[in-house]
């Protein structure tokens, strides 16, 4: 017999509303078919109450058997599930034979068998509801965990739960069961019920810890997990048993009697208390403190566990660290990582971990793999002891979600937005999702209309939302536009999506039809929350609807793109990190106010200039390739053929993706054949020929510089093949007139980035040391340099490239934000209405040719269609649920109103908060720049200068605020 135990207690769910708080079950059948329900009624049926003093009770429940086996069953089931007598108050558990007849009165009455019976009568499940609600929380859940996901997501992840993981997969399916239950303790009415839930999900922190119902929620959540937990065969461990087995690991979720789960224990009352005492986790005397609950004493327990065998491990471990050294910069920075674990309780940066780790493994080919994975899984009690698990905080996240369960796809039956070519001005998407039919009215004149019905479409079916519907009309007119409207509304629960940018046509009949018709409901926005106009009602409570930066710029723009392509290495990162504090620092250089760094912008962006192809592959290679061009004739026969390239090489200079870009732009006309066995490319342009035949046959095997070919998608870009090395090029140090104490400042910096390891092989190491320490007044010209790498030179190429990478880790690090990206390119003007790259596919539908002149005629055709098109760079830009904030970094000695005027239009045209970083105090900039500093918080610009970015403190509470929605500035404190 199918088991439909957990849809069974879905559908009746086991509340009483009477008032006398008993539940009495009985269940009749054969064992087999009995058991099933046994542990549905005894998991499902727990439900509390709060009586007339606001004390939290639980609900009396017996469940009695009626089985051939009799009294008998009770010793079966004693073996199976030993924790139904060692938790004697959660449910009274008697057996009985069919012929004894029925004890008592009882709530329900089940009967298994061919058919099964409640209460004499056949029974209706609302699988497909239940189903819902369970993929709801599992895409919840992954919100939470990964930032962003999609239902395609959440679906496979658990379809491969059922196959591979029963015991998540089934405890899952449990907890979505027991949401009737959650949702008595807000009322009878169901409706009214899930809006009460959601109101004090909203709430404050605070608040919702100091209502009972809160607490009630999280204690029955609580009991709920261990009821099912000890209805699969689990129970209290002993310390010998957990002692033996907290720590091992039960691959294949078999031996689940052994496996060790933290809520076979009591909550308490405040799940936060650790949280809030974290002097609690060293109280030698915790097994007897009063105050703690039975489940925190296990995570205190857990720890000085973690402690012991900390310690038992430490001396091998620390041994295997010191024999992996070996003067390799990244294995020394992999166990200085390991050291920090070992000797630190409170260490706990798993990301800079895992980056040091990823690089110490590529060393040599992996010539230290096996050293490092034996390090690695020694090290995982070490990061379990300073991670300091809370287990009480397990049930205080999964209450967090419930409101996501009970809003999603279920809240209204259509919504209906007006476009105007920015339907999205306001991310209606925010809620869209929560409508069974969306609709989008579409302004038949709007050449717009067409580009954002595409990116709607894409949108939804990522996340399996359904296919939206766009009905078009003249949104010019309003008879037309009410016309279509009142087609539009065959349903019970209807709502209107009002968006700032909506034409004012669709406004007026909103309003009209709203005003008119009590079922229709208004919606709007307000800060990332989706809000009934109607009642200022808040109404996606407590759901947290994270997208990324990339969709989130895809949605309301036309041009997206990140290029920043590789990051320096934690060695680096650390050497610029202290590099750029120190000499951004502003000073008094003879008459004026600047700083190093910004002096020494010019010098770096002469040398950091992409090579030319004579010196990126050699005089003599290029001129070897030059004759092989004109011998085969390929200026006149624009084709280059038979080009054998090393496959290794081949995957290293990312040929594959250079050559796919080059003909998605129209710079080569096609290219086929096999890079190991011949390539041919067609090409009109003769260095694109020139080019390719010295990747496949200079000799670069003496050459230790890293190379790099790549390819920029720019609107602006002049040479569509950019070649780099990490040779820097004769590059003026000095001006003619410069200041002394700067020529100084300039010589120092130099030399710390060598210290550092940044800038090496300098043309003259002689002079250069002569130079680095003077005596007098010296000159350098033609300087020339290595940088450690390709990731290293790209930042140099603009002068605040290191500080967004500053910013980017830090705020990365700190886990507040949903997405964090620098290097975010995008193309915008006031009206969005633009489409640059469809222009530019345009041009190339209805005009033949290829090669860079046919490129460049295309790029200065479609630019002149878009009048007013603007690249415009954000630095850093962070996610926060659908609230987005934008970043510019500026290095300098003041503010300027450019800046501000910059960041201001760039965040309004995307409704993002707008925040100016520099690299100088704001501080000292107070009295000087007052007037710039009071037109930013005019503005509601955020402004954060380089006393908040370095110091984690002040830096970490800044975060928080914007985060939070807070404009901040200087001249607040």
């Amino acid at each position: 017999m199918e088991d439909w135990s957990k849809e069974l207690f879905y559908t009746y769910p086991v509340t009483d509303y009477a008032g006398d708080h008993r539940i009495r079950i009985s269940i009749t059948g054969e064992e087999e078919e009995v058991l099933p329900y046994l542990k549905g009624a005894y998991s499902l049926g727990q439900a509390v109450y709060i009586d007339g003093q606001e004390r939290i009770r639980y609900y009396d429940l017996t469940i009695d058997l009626y089985t051939p086996a009799g009294a008998a069953f009770a010793e079966r089931l004693a073996q199976s599930m030993p924790g139904l007598s060692q938790y004697p108050e959660y449910a009274r558990i008697r057996c009985f034979a069919p012929e004894e007849g029925e004890q008592m009165a009882y709530d329900y009455q089940i009967r298994c068998g061919s058919r099964l019976t409640l209460n004499g009568a056949g029974v209706k499940f609302a699988s497909e509801k239940l189903d819902l609600i369970n993929l709801n929380q599992k895409y919840a859940n992954l919100l939470g965990r990964e930032r962003c996901a999609s239902f395609a997501q959440a679906k496979a992840r658990r379809n491969a739960e059922r196959e591979k993981d029963r015991y998540n997969y089934e405890s899952s399916y449990a907890c979505s069961a027991h949401m009737p239950c959650r949702l008595a303790l807000f009322g009878e009415n169901g409706e009214e019920a899930e809006r009460e839930l959601a109101r004090l999900l909203n709430r404050p922190a605070a608040e919702k810890q100091a209502d009972v119902r809160y607490r009630a929620l999280v204690l029955l959540e609580h009991r709920r997990w261990n009821a099912y937990m000890i209805a699969d065969g689990y129970r209290a461990p002993s310390p010998e048993a957990f002692e033996e087995h907290a720590f091992r690991d039960w691959r294949d979720h078999k031996d689940k009697k052994n496996r060790l789960h933290p809520c076979i224990c009591d909550g308490g009352e405040d799940p936060f208390y650790l949280k809030n005492h974290p002097e609690a986790w060293h109280n030698a005397d915790y097994e007897s403190d009063p105050k703690l609950s039975e489940l925190d004493r296990l995570s205190i327990r857990c720890f000085h566990l973690c402690c012991r065998r900390a310690e038992e491990r430490r001396e091998a471990l620390e041994r295997s660290v010191q024999e992996l050294e070996s003067g390799h910069r990244a294995l020394e920075q992999y166990c200085t990582v390991v050291r920090n674990y070992i000797s630190d309780t409170d260490y706990r940066a798993d990301f800079l971990y895992k980056r040091c780790r990823e690089e110490a493994l590529t060393i040599e080919q992996g010539k230290y793999r096996e050293q490092i994975k034996a390090i690695d899984q020694e090290l995982g009690v070490f990061k379990t002891r300073n991670a300091r698990k809370d287990f009480s905080l397990l049930d205080v996240n999964i209450i967090d979600a419930l409101s996501f369960d009970l809003w999603h796809g279920r809240r209204y039956q259509t919504v209906i937005t007006a476009c105007s070519g920015n339907a999205v001005a306001d991310l209606a998407v925010s809620f869209l999702v929560s409508c069974r039919r969306a609709v989008f009215l579409c302004d038949t004149r709007d050449p717009g209309s067409r580009i954002e019905q595409r990116k709607l479409r894409q949108f939804f079916a990522e996340r399996e939302l359904g296919t939206p519907e766009f009905l078009e009309t003249d949104m010019g007119n309003i008879a037309c536009v009410r016309t279509v409207l009142n087609e539009a509304l065959e349903t019970d629960e209807p709502a209107f999506a009002c968006t700032r940018g909506m034409p004012e046509t669709a406004g007026i009949v909103f309003g009209e039809m709203a005003d008119r018709d009590r079922r229709i409901t208004l919606l709007g926005t307000d800060g990332g929350s989706v809000v009934n106009l109607k009642t200022r009602e808040q109404v996606n409570c407590g759901i947290r609807k994270c997208i990324t930066v990339q969709e989130y710029l895809e949605l309301l723009a036309s041009e997206y793109e990140n290029v920043l392509e590789g990051q320096p290495s934690f060695e680096e990162y650390d050497a610029l990190r202290t590099v750029f504090q120190k000499y951004t620092q502003i000073h008094r250089f003879g008459k004026g106010k600047s700083c190093t760094w910004s002096s020494m912008a010019g010098f770096f962006e002469k040398i950091c200039k992409s090579t030319d192809p004579k010196d990126f592959f050699g005089e003599e290679a290029f001129a070897q390739a030059e004759e092989a061009d004109q011998k085969a004739k390929g200026a006149a026969q624009q084709k280059l053929t038979g080009l054998r390239i090393d496959p290794k090489r081949y995957q290293s200079l990312r040929v594959g993706r250079l050559l796919a870009d080059l003909k998605k732009y129209r710079i080569i006309g096609d290219y086929s054949g096999d890079p190991g066995e011949g390539l041919t490319i067609l090409s009109p342009d003769q260095s694109v020929r020139q080019s390719f035949r010295c990747i496949a046959e200079a000799d670069w095997s003496g050459c230790e510089r890293e190379r790099e070919i790549w390819f920029t998608k720019s609107a602006d870009l002049k040479e569509p093949i950019a070649l780099l090395d990490t040779r820097a090029r004769d590059g003026i140090l000095f001006l003619k007139e410069e200041n002394p104490q700067l020529k100084s400042e300039k010589l120092k910096m130099l030399k710390d980035l060598s210290e550092g390891g940044i800038a090496v092989n300098f043309a003259d190491e002689a002079i250069l040391r002569q130079k680095l320490y003077p005596e007098g007044d010296p000159l350098i010209s033609g300087c020339s340099f290595d940088f450690s790498s390709l990731s290293v030179k790209r930042l140099f190429q603009t002068s605040g490239k290191v500080f967004e990478l500053i910013l980017f880790h830090q705020i990365r690090e700190l886990g507040i934000f949903d997405d964090v990206q620098t290097g975010v390119k995008i193309a915008w003007d006031d009206t969005g209405v633009w489409d640059f790259t469809g222009k530019l596919d345009a041009y190339f539908e209805q005009h033949e040719g290829y090669g860079k002149s046919y490129y460049t005629k295309a790029k200065e055709t479609a630019r002149t269609e878009c009048r007013g098109l603007t690249e415009n760079e954000i630095d850093v830009i962070l996610m926060r649920d659908m609230r987005p904030t934008f970043i510019s970094c500026k290095t300098g000695t003041g503010i300027k109103n450019e800046w501000l005027y910059e960041i201001a239009a760039v965040a309004g045209h995307f409704r993002a908060k707008p925040v100016l970083a520099v690299s100088f105090s704001l501080e000292e900039q107070k009295d000087a720049a007052l007037i710039p500093l009071r037109r930013a918080r005019g503005m509601g610009i955020t402004l954060i200068g380089s006393e908040t970015i370095f110091d984690s403190d002040r830096f970490q509470a800044c975060m928080k605020k914007l985060a939070a929605g807070e404009t901040m500035s200087i001249l607040d404190d």
